[in-house]
């Protein structure tokens, strides 16, 4: 083996290696949100549930206006979060079979008669898995931030109405 291919094997090999621990990476951080998208579809058919209770005793006390906003919300919420769901489930798939590939490319760069143009295209592939990589960390990241809000909103909701006669 001539050792400059030697050199790009070895390039490749670092290269598939360590976009396989970011795609196994993403793909645990896509799973964490995808239940905490479950979580938060309970919290909220919780909420709704206890809302529901409480518009129908009292409308008309200092609550029925956070408890109307909160109905006319919570469906856009309860869209959101699905959408949200079948979204990370999708990044997660990807990310799975993202990895996959990598792996092979690590394969390639192992076999013994792989030519410096093969570990060329392998490189162009790994290119575009890191390119790949970052906009489904960026997804993942949009949809971290989105129940950061979502938190927030419902806890203030549910500390209103826990202040509320």
């Amino acid at each position: 083996m001539k050792p400059h291919t030697f050199v790009l094997q070895a390039r490749l090999c670092d290269r598939a290696t360590a976009l396989t621990t970011r795609m196994a990476q993403a793909h645990d951080k896509a799973k964490q949100l995808v239940e905490r998208a479950e979580g938060c579809l309970a919290v909220l058919d919780h909420v709704r549930q206890g809302t529901s209770a409480s518009s129908d005793t009292s409308l008309a006390d200092d609550a029925g206006p956070l408890i109307a906003a909160l109905h006319r919300a919570e469906s856009d919420w309860h869209d959101q979060l699905q959408m949200l769901k079948a979204l990370l489930t999708e990044l997660m798939h990807q990310s799975q079979s993202n990895r996959g590939e990598i792996e092979s490319l690590a394969a390639l760069a192992f076999r013994s008669q792989t030519t410096p143009e093969a570990i060329a295209a392998a490189e162009r592939a790994a290119e575009a898995h890191q390119s790949h990589f970052q906009e489904l960390d960026e997804q993942l990241e949009v949809a971290r931030a989105w129940f950061e809000r979502f938190d927030m909103q419902i806890n203030a909701l549910v500390a209103h109405l826990r202040k509320s006669p």
